[in-house]
C-alpha cells in the first residue's frame, strides 16, 4: 500500500480480489464494508489489471453503497473507497 494514501486518507484497510469473479469480488467488498471498525477511513480494493479491467471498471464507475462517499483511482491495480463515517474528519 502506498504510504501517501495513508498520509492523505488515514486508516485504510486492504482487500485483495485478484482472480475472483465480479460477483465474488463485489460480495467480498460488501462483507468487508459491513464489518470494518469505525476507525477505518477507507477500503483499498486491490483488483489488478493484467487479467482484465471488469472489476476495476465496476468499482470505479458503477459500485454504489451508502457507506462510500468517494472513489479514488489510486493506481491501475487499486481503487480506494473512502468511507462516509469519517466525512467530518476530512
Amino acid at each position: 500500500m502506498d504510504i501517501f494514501l495513508k498520509l492523505k486518507y488515514g486508516n485504510i484497510k486492504e482487500i485483495d480480489v485478484h482472480g475472483k469473479t465480479l460477483e465474488d469480488a463485489r460480495a467480498d467488498v460488501l462483507y468487508m464494508l459491513s464489518s470494518v471498525d469505525s476507525g477505518v477511513d477507507g477500503l483499498l480494493v486491490v483488483h489488478g489489471y493484467h487479467s482484465g479491467t471488469v472489476i476495476r471498471n465496476y468499482f470505479r464507475h458503477k459500485f454504489s453503497d451508502p457507506r462510500v462517499i468517494k472513489v479514488v483511482a489510486s493506481d491501475a491495480g487499486e481503487t480506494l473507497l473512502i468511507l462516509s463515517e469519517n466525512l467530518a474528519l476530512k
